[in-house]
């Protein structure tokens, strides 16, 4: 009789176990500690360090884990707002500092090919030069810069996803996997 006193336990013990497990290994952490991106600007110097933002009305900084077993994704967004005056000077600085893709951007293992630039919710997309920046391969990594000229903002995004062979929307990845419009 005493055994199946323990039954219950064992089972909730089993649960709590698995729910971890599954929590640690398919769960999204989120974050908007800064301290995150001025760690990522060791590993990442092509983004600009906060000073380098110009005089900015505020920012928004969110880090993004996403994990699937033994798969993940993480992205780092810092979305800078601006007035109207010094959003212009900025947006304009962005083609003097940055090198640009200029080509479509190709696959590993897929013939699609994508635009270097989309556009998103009002904001206009580009993509930093892979070959200029030494990143890894297209799709492993990239650092996306986004402008909406109607909200004054500047958005920089940076991607790594190791697992990631082929990409066909940057949209869809955008929402999906570095919780754009979440």
């Amino acid at each position: 009789m005493k055994k199946w006193h323990k039954f219950p336990l064992l089972i909730l013990a089993v649960t709590l176990v698995l729910g971890g497990c599954y929590y640690l290994n398919f769960g999204t952490f989120t974050s908007h500690s800064i301290s995150r991106y001025e760690e990522l600007l060791d590993n990442v110097p092509c983004l600009p360090a906060l000073g380098e933002l110009g005089t900015v009305d505020g920012y928004d900084y969110v880090y993004r884990d996403k994990r699937m077993f033994i798969f993940y994704c993480e992205s780092h967004m810092l979305t800078v707002q601006y007035d109207s005056e010094n959003y212009d000077s900025e947006k304009a600085r962005l083609d003097e500092t940055y090198a640009f893709e200029s080509e479509m951007l190709g696959n590993q293992f897929s013939e699609e090919q994508l635009e270097p630039w989309f556009l998103l919710d009002g904001y206009s997309f580009r993509v930093l030069s892979m070959s200029h920046y030494d990143m890894e391969m297209f799709p492993h990594e990239f650092v996306l810069i986004g402008t909406n000229d109607t909200k004054h903002e500047i958005v920089y995004l940076y991607t790594y996803d190791p697992d990631l062979d082929s990409l066909s929307s940057f949209p869809e990845y955008l929402n999906e996997y570095c919780g754009w419009g979440a």
